[in-house]
């Protein structure tokens, strides 16, 4: 039976039957925790993709660095009495297989991450491991907003999207977050103007980046934006990615049609970002992947908001 989206508030998609939060657990369980071959994490990256992750990681610190130097009047959280050093605190919720994280505690942030599995870190960035709470995502915020525990920057890379009540995990963040400190969202871009054009023009036969019960919320800028306005949290910020789906507009590279196809376009998708995200001209380059979400492009967006 076919699960119907409806409308959230925001304008964001939601299903109007979700799953139950025993449901989920169980198929995050078996889909990726349990079974660890099964998971959306890679054994290998080749240098090609190395290269474009880390020149993405360098250009979104420099997004975030950018509205740090800005809030002069953000001040520094004291860190634990048993450290000597006093630094930016970061706090990376979902982090996966801990690049972003990793990237932050080498740029002398003093980090957290949190996360259901470590298993994608002991794969790839096992060092960091130490600086991971691994369990229930949810309790282990509610027990640092219990002790009140604050952070400069919060990250969110790809996790909004698969939530129950996403309302309620930004309030959480919210109260995590240093008065005029940010919060970095990264969200897959749906049902944007560049995939209604390709529905309507019958490049692609359906709306194929529907995946339930993976994705429970279908987010593009203008209704991420409205949300976070509403919880006190205005966007300062926003950059999108290579609008890989500019692919499907040719039915050789079309790899919705056909799956043979993807991991070439994979391929030219790192290509042709590494070959942007290498230029030296910062400000041309931020610009650039500012007007692509700006435009509803980009397979992801990413949001920058103050809290205030």
């Amino acid at each position: 039976m076919e699960k119907k989206l409806i409308n959230s508030p925001f304008g964001y998609k939601v299903f109007r039957e979700p799953p139950s939060q025993n449901e989920l657990s169980s198929f995050y369980a078996l889909n990726y925790y349990q079974n660890p071959q099964n998971s959306t994490y890679q054994i290998e990256y080749t240098q090609e993709e190395t290269l474009d992750r880390t020149l993405r990681l360098k250009l979104i610190y420099k997004f975030i660095d950018l509205h740090i130097s800005k809030n002069q009047e953000l001040p520094i959280q004291p860190v634990p009495i048993h450290s000597r050093d006093s630094k930016k605190r970061f706090l990376d919720v979902g982090c996966g297989e801990g690049f972003v994280l990793k990237f932050f505690k080498d740029h002398s942030w003093d980090v957290v991450g949190v996360d259901f599995s470590t298993h994608g870190v002991r794969t790839q960035n096992p060092e960091i491991e130490p600086y991971i709470q691994q369990g229930d995502i949810f309790e282990l915020l509610r027990s640092m907003e219990k002790v009140d525990n604050k952070f400069e920057v919060i990250f969110l890379g790809n996790v909004l999207e698969h939530v129950l009540d996403p309302i309620s995990l930004i309030n959480q963040l919210k109260n995590l977050l240093r008065k005029g400190g940010l919060l970095v969202i990264t969200v897959p871009n749906d049902f944007s103007d560049l995939q209604k054009f390709l529905l309507n023009n019958n490049k692609i036969e359906k709306e194929y980046w529907i995946t339930y019960p993976d994705h429970l919320n279908y987010f593009n800028l203008d209704n991420l934006s409205k949300l976070l306005s509403d919880r006190n949290l205005p966007v300062i910020d926003q950059f999108s990615d290579f609008p890989i789906e500019w692919f499907l507009v040719n039915p050789n590279s079309n790899y919705v049609s056909s799956r043979l196809k993807g991991k070439d376009a994979h391929s030219a998708r790192v290509a042709i970002a590494t070959l942007i995200n290498s230029s030296k001209n910062l400000e041309a380059k931020m610009n650039f992947w500012r007007s692509l979400g700006a435009l509803g492009m980009g397979r992801t967006i990413t949001t920058i908001s103050r809290n205030t």
